[in-house]
């Protein structure tokens, strides 16, 4: 769901503050940020990973997301993912979402650890 959202905000063309990895986290919470390239689920977002060759596209790029495991009970999500693997790329100035391997401690974040 997490992803889903994110890709909504990148679908509408938002541009923005953009959360780092620094975000909450201290050298001593155990919170870090998880950057494993060899998985999609754990690696930022978005990212050319998320998209594939296709002449037909102005950018010769195309979204590639991977569909939602059972279609028949994700309707809405498959409907809406297929919309998205159409588009020809990602906004240039989108949001990014970051995985982190534990939860952030919302009362510690401030202005002081996002990036513009």
């Amino acid at each position: 769901m997490r992803l889903l959202c994110g890709l909504l905000l990148i679908s509408t063309g938002c541009a923005g503050i953009a959360a780092f990895s620094s975000i909450a986290a201290s050298p001593t919470s155990g919170v870090h940020p998880v950057f494993d390239l060899t998985s999609l689920e754990r690696s930022p977002f978005p990212s050319d990973r998320f998209t594939v060759a296709d002449d037909e596209q102005n950018t010769a790029r195309r979204v590639n997301l991977p569909m939602p495991e059972d279609c028949a009970t994700e309707t809405s999500e498959c409907e809406d993912v297929a919309v998205l693997n159409q588009l020809d790329g990602f906004n240039l100035n989108a949001r990014i979402s970051v995985p982190f391997d534990g939860d952030i401690d919302p009362s510690r974040a401030s202005s002081n650890f996002l990036a513009r």
